[in-house]
């Protein structure tokens, strides 16, 4: 952690890498070095490794769910979609009693969702999202950018992307898909007021 500390990741994975190693994976520090451990590699840029760490946890571990989610998140590091599709959709109906999990696993089944061409899938499961947190303002911008780049239902578009700028007035995604509904709806001078921002 004083490496982490001092933003010498290399060092830390080197540490962490030997405890991994050494840890059975029963001992009650074996969860905190998996993590810490699959964090380093992904900062890294080292996403097969962390997934190799993800695999062998869940593995161990089956009921531990927080190693399947982790897992998913490599296949999305690595653009591999259809593969996070599975894991996240295979989360679901487990992750229900854990609220943060949940609404975790629900976003990026939705983005899964819409990068493998389940648009309307990714609508629904955006829109579940949303009824369980309102103001969730990454959820609003992603729908409300997926709804605009089909042309469609402008106004809600709008209206959810409103509400994500209004939780973050400055944030370059959602002052880009503000800028990018207004083209759509031929707003062309408050559309390039909004895209300089971003």
């Amino acid at each position: 952690h004083a490496y982490i500390a001092e933003n010498q990741p290399d060092r830390a994975a080197s540490v962490f890498e030997d405890l991994y190693r050494k840890a059975p994976k029963e001992s009650a520090q074996y969860p905190r070095i998996v993590f810490e451990l699959g964090r380093l590699y992904r900062s890294l840029g080292r996403v097969s490794e962390a997934r190799t760490i993800y695999e062998d946890a869940s593995e161990a571990h089956p009921a531990r769910m927080m190693y399947r989610f982790e897992l998913g998140r490599t296949h999305v590091m690595g653009k591999d979609w259809e593969g996070a599709r599975r894991l996240f959709q295979g989360l679901l109906g487990e992750a229900e009693d854990n609220p943060r999990l949940f609404a975790r696993v629900l976003f990026n089944l939705g983005l899964t969702n819409e990068r493998t061409g389940r648009f309307d899938d990714s609508v629904e499961i955006f829109q579940r999202l949303l009824a369980l947190e309102p103001d969730n303002h990454e959820a609003l911008n992603y729908l409300g950018y997926m709804l605009a780049e089909k042309g469609l239902s402008l106004g809600e578009a709008e209206n959810l992307v409103g509400r994500a700028l209004k939780a973050q007035p400055e944030n370059g995604a959602y002052l880009d898909s503000m800028g990018w509904i207004r083209y759509q709806q031929a707003q062309y001078r408050e559309a390039r007021t909004y895209l300089g921002r971003a």
